[in-house]
């Protein structure tokens, strides 16, 4: 064989092999993250607490919270709330590698893409929930590490936030550090 039919074998084989690898990848990922399970808005909203629950403060303004509905995570023993114009929004639960789990809040929306591929759903934020352990271990890409919300005894609740999202949910993007903010541990 000749040098040039060699190299066209090789670099033939190297290609396969790439591909192989990242398909191998992919499907370890996937397999990997689940849905642990579905939670419609209606099943965790609950009347607001007051004692509980107290304004949020932002640094121009004291925004009124005193409408807003809870979302309550018996689970993980942690409540947030929640506008009363997030009417549409659906919540899930779900198991990343390296970390407890991912609670996820998307809102339905118009937007072909999204349509097709969450079933009607773009999650736009989530609290991504780990144990110390974990939390020390885990780094992002970049060599950071994710966003703090708060942490108790048992775990480290961090933020997740998309950095794409479809044009008619970017009021609720908006919104999202807002009901960070309202993060409080159940009494």
């Amino acid at each position: 064989m000749t040098k040039q039919k060699l190299l066209k074998i090789f670099l033939l084989f190297i290609g396969a092999v790439m591909i192989s690898v990242t398909g191998y990848s992919a499907w370890k990922i996937n397999q990997g993250i689940e849905r642990d399970s579905e939670i419609t808005s209606e099943s965790l909203i609950e009347s607001v607490d007051k004692e509980e629950f107290q304004e949020v403060k932002t640094l121009d303004a004291e925004i009124d919270t005193s409408d807003w509905k809870i979302y309550r995570n018996e689970k993980y023993g942690f409540g947030i709330k929640i506008p009363n114009t997030w009417l549409d929004f659906d919540v899930r639960e779900r198991i990343v590698p390296g970390s407890t789990c991912l609670i996820e809040f998307g809102f339905l929306t118009g937007d072909k893409r999204w349509r097709e591929s969450e079933n009607g759903y773009a999650y736009i934020f989530g609290i991504w929930v780990f144990t110390k352990k974990q939390y020390e271990e885990y780094f992002y890409s970049d060599g950071s590490k994710p966003k703090i919300i708060e942490q108790n005894k048992n775990y480290v609740f961090t933020k997740i936030q998309s950095q794409e999202v479809p044009r008619d949910l970017t009021e609720k993007m908006n919104d999202r550090e807002l009901v960070f903010g309202t993060f409080k541990f159940l009494k």
